[in-house]
């Protein structure tokens, strides 16, 4: 060992980190924000096929085809754009 090295560090010697600091508060992480997209997604596609299903279901039931079907997909198709864009909306904490 040179006079002028510092001795080996053990790396339970290392001071712990501290997380960055964000100059946004809440503002969530990119990986966050894509995983809640992604799942906002799953949820648009989910609900429009559990409307369209049950208007289906509904229509072999009461011999209405296709009038169910089309009534509660169009339903299905609003409702989960709704819910699609309260997800992908930015909010202020309260």
């Amino acid at each position: 060992m040179t006079s002028g090295s510092p001795p080996p560090s053990d790396p339970g010697d290392e001071p712990p980190h501290s997380p960055p600091s964000n100059d946004v508060p809440f503002a969530p992480a990119p990986i966050d924000a894509a995983k809640a997209l992604a799942g906002a997604g799953f949820e648009l596609a989910g609900i429009v096929v559990v409307m369209t299903l049950g208007g289906w279901w509904l229509d072999n039931h009461l011999g209405t085809k296709p009038w169910l079907l089309l009534v509660f997909a169009a339903i299905g198709v609003v409702g989960g754009l709704y819910r699609f864009i309260l997800n992908a909306t930015p909010r202020k904490p309260r």
